[in-house]
């Protein structure tokens, strides 16, 4: 052991040449890798906000879509008044309804966890003209449940004065403030 200790102070300047030799290429290699390891970072990094951005993307194009297509819907279903005023809807000769019609349905869902009692209320326009509404019934809902209510066989069994034509719909419901009913109004078009 002695002579190895000997041997490396009577070589110490060859091993410090060595050293002083070595050193700019180990900091060079040390930086490569850490370069290596941040580029790598920076690539994850770039991947997850181009895929958060597609998603986002993809969402926003869904939603402009849905929009335009309930847009078109909406537009129909109100010129439907309108081609069939012009084919003479209230016309004498004319008896029961067009070909084509309008029958609403409501599905309602409870997604709380207790029960709820939902009101609703029909408004619109009577057969003269004058602002009209009808209230239905009160409706229980047990809790995650869902029930289906026929707007228009529920009118006429009611025989309200609500006549054909646009109408709105307003619910409430007696629950807790962090209740929550899920309505879902449907227009099925009829041919």
């Amino acid at each position: 052991m002695a002579d190895c200790v000997v041997w490396v102070e009577a070589h110490k300047d060859f091993f410090l040449a060595i050293g002083a030799l070595l050193s700019p290429f180990a900091a060079v290699f040390i930086g490569l890798q850490s370069s290596k390891r941040q580029a790598i970072a920076l690539l994850k990094s770039t991947r997850m906000q181009i895929r958060a951005s597609a998603l986002r993307d993809y969402r926003q194009r869904n939603v402009e879509k849905l929009r335009e297509e309930i847009a078109a819907e909406i537009f129909y279903v109100s010129q439907m008044r309108y081609k069939q005023q012009q084919v003479g809807l209230d016309d004498a000769k004319l008896s029961g309804r067009s070909d084509t019609y309008v029958h609403p349905h409501l599905l309602l869902r409870n997604a709380s966890a207790h029960g709820i009692v939902v009101n609703a209320t029909v408004y619109g326009r009577d057969e003269s003209g004058h602002y009209a509404q009808w209230r239905l019934e009160p409706v229980k809902l047990e809790s995650q449940s869902i029930i289906h209510v026929d707007l228009e066989a529920q009118r006429h069994g009611a025989k309200s004065t609500l006549a054909d034509g646009v109408a709105g719909l307003r619910l409430t419901y007696k629950g807790g403030s962090t209740e929550r009913c899920l309505a879902y109004p449907i227009a099925l078009l009829i041919a």
